[in-house]
């Protein structure tokens, strides 16, 4: 599920660091980070200060596409 969330959110226009873990990197404004952890979205960040997902294996796609439309919604 990693590589299926860094293929959508490359999609929405973000640039992603290639999941070697069940995890995905995400590039994002300060203000868009900080939206989605107001939204209830447990984020924290890399070393480098990218968004870190971590797709453990209780979360669906359901709660991924839950993300993706926040992440969206945020954006925009």
């Amino acid at each position: 599920d990693a590589t299926w969330l860094a293929d959508e959110v490359v999609a929405l226009g973000y640039d992603v660091t290639e999941p070697e873990l069940p995890l995905v990197a995400v590039d994002l404004p300060d203000t868009t980070f900080e939206a989605l952890r107001d939204a209830g979205w447990k984020l924290s960040r890399t070393g480098a200060g990218e968004a870190r997902v971590v797709c453990m294996p209780h979360v669906t796609r359901e709660a991924l596409r839950a993300f993706l439309a926040d992440l969206d919604r945020i954006r925009t």
